[in-house]
This record gives C-alpha cells, structure tokens and sequence, in this order.
C-alpha cells in the first residue's frame, strides 16, 4: 500500500494542477466566449461580421461592445483601460484612461466608456519613431481598435488595466505599428498574386504568337499595339486613385456616395471609349502608316486592340473597387480563372488564328475577370444594401 501512496498522490495533484490551469486558462481574456455570454444576438452577429468580413461597424454595435467590455473588466476588478499597442521601439505602449467619470448628485461615481473611446485613441506620437514620416513638432498619432485580437486584463502594482489591442497610426494614416505593418503585408500577399497573374495573362498570348509565328509576327503585332499602350498606362494612372475616396465613403457607410462616384467614373470612362474608337478608327491605319513600315497588311488590327485596351482599362478600374470593399477570394479567382482562360484561348486561337488569335484569346480572358470582378462588387453592394435594412 505505501508503494503506491507516493504515485498516487503524484498523480492526483496533476490532475488537481491541470484542471485549475484548464480553469484559470483565458479566464481574463474577452474572447469568444465572453462576448456570446454579454452581447445580445443582434450585437454579436454584426460585430462578428465586421471582424471576419470587414464590414462597417455600426456606432450602437460599438457602444453596445464598451458598455459590456466594462462591466466585464469592473467586475473583475479594472478601474482603468489602455490602448495597448506596438510601435516601433521593440517592446509594447499604453496610453491609461480611467473609466470614472463624474459624481452623480448623490455623490455616486460613474464608470463610463463609449464606443468612440474603444475605437480610437490619440496618444502623443512624438516619442515614437515614424521613419521620417512627419517632422517631431508635428507628431499626432492615433490608436485604432484592433477587433482581430480580444481584449485582456492585466494586473499589476497599480490595480488591474482592462488592456485593448489596438494599431498605431501616424495622422496621415501610415503605420507606426509593428503588427500593423505585419497585417497589411500579409493582407496585401494576395493582391500582389493577382497582379502578377494579371499581367501574365495579358502576356501569354503574345508569348504563344512568338512560339508559334516567330519574332517577325510578334514584331508586327507589338508595331500595332503600342499606341494602345499609350491609353493602358493612361487608365492604370487614373484608375488607382480611386481607392482613397471609394474607402473614405465605405467607412462613412456612404453607399450614395460610393456608387455616384463609380457612375461618374463609368460615365467618363464610356465617353472617352467612344471618342478613342472613333479616333482609332479614321485616323488609325493612316497613323500606324505614317510610323511604321511595311505595317499596311495589319493595321486591321488596330480597332479590335483598342477595344482589348478598353477592357484592360476597366479590369483596372474594377481592380481598387474589388480592393476597397475586401473582395480578396474574388480577386484571387479573378487572378487564377483569368490565367487559366488565357492559357487555354491562347493555345487554341493563337494556333489557329495568328495574330487574330491574340485578339481573340485577349477578349475572352478579359471577358472572364469582367464578368466576375462585376459579380463581386454586385455581392458586395447587396450584403451592404441588407446591412442598411437590417
């Protein structure tokens, strides 16, 4: 018997030490869990949604979140919150606030926070480095909440921090925040394979012209194309600004705004398509003449690459569209089904056809990532369209 007392006991204490850290595990953490537990149904879907979807977050959603987080971190004894985040010093930075506010008349103290106080802080900046980003008299940093990672509590000499993870911007918006840049790295992999599978589309056609026709067709055709390269260059230049007013009117939850300005631009876009086919049209052949030699036999050519330009022209408008309102699986199959299409229209046509084979393969693979860059934006509005009446 006493041969087995020793493992006995042994062995229920590690029981008894595993269950208490099973127990004590998170229990100061406001995950998942806690959130089911204080947030009502309604609260707890939408915020969810704008964590895993970036949707807008609605102010009554966020008051309703500090209001609980609150009480959650009183409970367990907080008197304080901070805005916890990493700037780029190597070790972590809070900015405290106490949640007591005033005395009512019977001298009782309220413990308030609000939704504008849980979303954004304003630290001084100036003791932070920016990388030359703004001059030191200037410094005016700014602490957004980061709902990716939940909020904690931290105890210490001082009392017990409710602790919110944030990310740290400059006032012009540049990050200042080692997990922040990280994010934004992470979340632009994506876009950086869709532009590469992009241009490998445009691109295949006329390296299957050169495998199967040679350097002298390639040549002939490339003759034809550039000055359409002029109109490409031209669309990208213009197209790419516009993720800065589509995003401010998604974050104003603007929807009016936000389609006035894709009808202004579809409206621009149209017009100056019509004026470039028509220019192409009477002025082109005697254009490409006037250049080039020996180019008489292709200029045929011209309109049908004008209009393939064209749509290159709105894949690049529908790009920061697609890019604003978060549709990176929309984006990445834009990038593959665009690249496959491309891969198989340029073996067929440009076998078959030559030169107009890469017109062809062009029209199709750019057809493809219209149609389901359209789709996405058309989802996107609708989910906003059923946000607005839900």
């Amino acid at each position: 018997m006493e041969n087995i007392r020793g493992p006995l006991l042994f062995c229920l204490k590690g029981v008894i030490t595993m269950n208490t850290v099973a127990d004590l595990f998170g229990n100061k953490v406001f995950d998942d869990r806690v959130m089911k537990a204080t947030l009502s149904a309604k609260v707890y879907n939408s915020l969810k949604k704008t964590i895993d979807e970036g949707a807008y977050l609605d102010n009554s959603v966020a008051n309703a979140v500090a209001t609980a987080m609150k009480d959650w971190a009183v409970q367990n004894g907080a008197t304080h919150y901070t805005h916890w985040f990493q700037p780029l010093t190597g070790v972590t930075a809070e900015k405290h606030d106490s949640f007591i506010s005033r005395p009512d008349e019977s001298g009782k103290m309220f413990m308030e926070f609000s939704g504008k106080e849980l979303i954004k802080g304003e630290p001084d900046a100036s003791s932070f480095p920016s990388g030359g980003l703004r001059a030191t008299f200037e410094a005016r940093g700014y602490t957004a909440w980061d709902m990716t990672s939940p909020a904690f509590l931290k105890e210490d000499a001082t009392g017990v921090i409710l602790c919110i993870p944030t990310a740290f911007c400059s006032y012009k918006g540049e990050a200042l925040d080692k997990d922040a840049l990280k994010k934004l790295m992470v979340a632009m992999i994506p876009l950086v394979v869709v532009a590469v599978t992009n241009n490998l589309s445009i691109s295949l056609p006329k390296y299957f012209l050169d495998r199967y026709y040679g350097e002298e067709a390639l040549g002939f055709y490339s003759s034809v194309a550039t000055p359409s390269m002029i109109v490409q260059v031209g669309a990208q230049t213009v197209f790419i600004p516009l993720i800065r007013p589509l995003a401010d009117k998604l974050k104003q939850n603007d929807k009016k705004g936000f389609v006035g300005i894709l009808k202004t631009v579809g409206i621009v876009f149209a017009v100056l398509s019509v004026i470039a086919l028509i220019a192409s049209a009477l002025l082109g052949t005697w254009f490409l003449c006037l250049v080039f030699e020996d180019i008489g036999p292709y200029t045929y050519l011209f309109v049908p690459i004008i209009v393939t330009t064209l749509l290159i022209s709105v894949n690049a408008a529908l790009f920061p569209v697609c890019t604003v309102l978060k549709e990176i699986k929309g984006q990445l199959a834009v990038g593959i089904c665009g690249l496959i299409a491309s891969f198989v229209s340029s073996v067929a046509c440009v076998k078959l056809f030559a030169m107009d084979g890469v017109v062809i393969a062009l029209l199709i693979t750019l057809g493809v990532q219209i149609i389901i860059e359209i789709y996405c934006v058309y989802r996107r509005m609708k989910k906003w369209k059923e946000t607005e009446h839900g």
